[in-house]
């Protein structure tokens, strides 16, 4: 063999090399959740992007659910096997839009085999605020900024998808930050079983970051606020297409320093609104944005003015489906048409404290 051969394969199996290398390290780490392969080095998963994520963890995971939870970055933290007696997935995505949950419901129930016999749907006051539609942010599923539910689904089922997630350098990225996360561990995480962890901040830290919650509350949200007309015509269409399931609906909380804001900016109407509209379509709903114990004490059960730590998620879903008793309990109340005037009254109380 001439020198010259010998240099072209040296350089084929050094081509062969990083690429081999890069796989081999997303494999086992698997940052974007497209394997089954769990150990004690991936165990502190970054958030990339829970759409895209979760996705790829319902696709190519084996278990087929029995309940599907839905809702923004406030129903992330409710854990799926906190439901006792039956398997949730829980499909929670930060910024998830009212308008997205039809899709990924839809497929949910297509890997499931067709049907789901619980839908448990978290619902958000902020989903009410009318916006001006943009074009969705259409980019490869292995991008972590992908944002349209139509194109997600689509490029995790085809069929090269996870060999480009393996070959792909933000892969590889994150996963060098989820093995270093072992020497380090984050505030808040996910675990390989979809569960998110999330321990919290120290009083003056949230006190800061409360703070600018409320800042960008008053001065960008509140004075540009109005009820959306399509809101009750989205959660028509959620019901009308899920006949075959029980849907569950609850509400998500504020901290009280937030609901006082709804009131000094007079949005108790649409707040009713909004209320009244869940009623209306799904006939009742397990309601947790008034004031009460868990609101009230923020230290313990918030990390900022809208969102709840992991042990309120454990509540919630003892409230919406357990049934699970918390001594003192003054957290959750459900309202359906027959008691809608009753429970209104109540919460005007409870808000006139404030």
């Amino acid at each position: 063999m001439n020198n010259n051969k010998k240099w072209n394969i040296a350089v084929l199996c050094a081509s062969l090399v990083i690429p081999l290398a890069v796989m081999a390290i997303n494999y086992y780490m698997d940052p974007f959740w497209c394997f089954p392969f769990s150990h004690k080095y991936n165990r502190y998963q970054e958030i990339i992007n829970e759409r895209i994520q979760k996705t790829n963890y319902l696709t190519y995971g084996d278990t087929v659910y029995q309940g599907i939870l839905i809702g923004t970055s406030r129903s992330t933290c409710i854990n799926q096997h906190s439901f006792k007696g039956i398997t949730v997935f829980n499909y929670s995505c930060n910024g998830l839009r009212l308008r997205e949950y039809e899709k990924y419901i839809k497929y949910a129930k297509k890997r499931c085999g067709g049907t789901v016999k619980y839908i448990f749907l978290g619902l958000d006051f902020s989903q009410t605020q009318e916006f001006i539609e943009t074009q969705p942010l259409i980019t490869t599923a292995g991008n972590e900024k992908s944002m349209d539910p139509d194109q997600i689904i689509a490029q995790v089922n085809s069929l090269l998808h996870r060999i480009k997630t393996l070959l792909s350098v933000d892969s590889l990225k994150y996963s060098v930050q989820n093995f270093r996360n072992n020497f380090k561990i984050p505030t808040y995480y996910y675990t390989r079983d979809n569960v998110k962890v999330h321990s919290g901040y120290p009083p003056q830290v949230l006190d800061k970051i409360i703070s600018l919650y409320l800042d960008y509350y008053k001065k960008k949200w509140f004075p540009h606020y109005t009820y959306s007309n399509k809101y009750v015509s989205i959660l028509k269409k959620i019901k009308s297409e899920n006949k075959d399931a029980t849907i569950i609906v609850y509400t998500t909380p504020d901290c009280d320093i937030l609901l006082k804001e709804y009131v000094n900016h007079g949005l108790l109407d649409s707040y009713f609104r909004w209320v009244s509209e869940i009623v209306t379509v799904f006939g009742g709903c397990y309601h947790f944005m008034y004031p009460n114990k868990v609101t009230h004490d923020y230290y313990k059960y918030f990390h900022d003015t809208n969102h709840t730590n992991p042990n309120v998620g454990d509540m919630i879903a003892g409230v919406i489906f357990n049934d699970k008793h918390h001594p003192g309990n003054d957290f959750g109340l459900y309202i359906d048409k027959h008691n809608f005037a009753e429970r209104k009254k109540y919460i005007e109380y409870l808000f006139r404290k404030l």
